[in-house]
């Protein structure tokens, strides 16, 4: 007899244990078995029957912080999807198991509980970098990918731009008391200074929020990128095509900046060109809008 919706739905005390403002680190409060029940029995019933081996992956990736081996096994999964799945312009299975495999190596990191380490960063943005310049995909994850690349550019641990699982992807609110409850959807998030509790959750948008955009818990940061690329495009007078900059629609002017970022993330990661000129001030405005988020901002 299959289940119903009511009878899926995650127990509070492990929704609460499993809460999306928690990094994997913290689930279990020490515990490393407590935690690994916990995690398991959240993925186990989330409603989505088989899960994907993306998301099989990604809760062996959130076990290991707490169970030895884990992230050994995620990426031999990981690295066969890459492998076998083929490319298709608007699939999202192979753009996301390759996110999540160039990020392994700062969970590798993590799970030694060490701030993410310069060499790690380095692989995380050629990685990217990889998958930029091979993949197709949607404009949305593109514009996440180069932010992502962008954060492990910085080569700063408290600048780097984890990713976040599909449990900290969701969409349930930072405090479930308040009456007012806003979204806590986050894609990417800092950490604090102990490099295990988070700090920042970001939001990446392509373009600036409207009226009928979604709201989100006043934590979040909404990084909309295009704007910051065209800030530092006009600044600097840097893009080639500017008539076609001005004179696109608004939704053919975010593409084309997300693109030319892209190109140029790829042509510094993958091919040794200084594209500094672009991508040192675009760095520095994704520093300052996460430090708008932190208590000194």
């Amino acid at each position: 007899m299959s289940q119903s919706g009511s009878e899926r739905m995650i127990p509070l005390d492990v929704s609460l244990a499993c809460h999306p403002s928690l990094a994997a680190e913290q689930i279990g409060d020490g515990d490393p078995g407590l935690a690994e029940h916990m995690i398991r029995t959240y993925y186990a019933r989330t409603g989505k029957e088989p899960l994907s081996p993306v998301t099989i992956s990604w809760r062996d990736v959130e076990l290991s912080s707490h169970v030895p081996g884990k992230l050994a096994e995620a990426e031999r999964r990981l690295e066969a999807l890459v492998e076998n799945i083929p490319p298709r312009p608007r699939s999202k299975r192979l753009p996301k198991a390759a996110t999540l495999l160039a990020h392994l190596p700062a969970f590798a990191d993590r799970m030694e509980r060490q701030p993410v380490r310069q060499r790690s960063m380095e692989l995380v943005y050629v990685g990217v970098a990889s998958i930029l310049d091979t993949m197709p995909m949607l404009v949305t994850e593109k514009t996440e990918l180069v932010v992502s690349a962008l954060g492990a550019r910085m080569l700063d641990p408290d600048y780097f731009l984890h990713l976040s699982s599909p449990r900290e992807g969701s969409s349930e609110t930072k405090n479930p008391d308040i009456q007012d409850r806003l979204p806590f959807h986050h894609d990417r998030y800092t950490f604090a200074a102990d490099h295990r509790t988070k700090d920042v959750p970001v939001e990446v948008k392509i373009r600036a929020a409207t009226k009928r955009s979604r709201k989100y818990d006043g934590s979040v940061l909404r990084l909309q990128f295009s704007g910051l690329a065209q800030e530092v495009l006009e600044e600097n007078e840097l893009f080639p095509e500017r008539t076609t900059l001005h004179t696109a629609e608004a939704a053919e002017r975010a593409r084309l900046l997300v693109e030319h970022t892209a190109r140029q993330i790829v042509g510094e990661a993958l091919h040794a060109r200084d594209n500094s000129a672009f991508l040192d001030p675009l760095c520095q405005k994704i520093r300052d809008q996460i430090d708008t988020k932190r208590p000194h901002g």
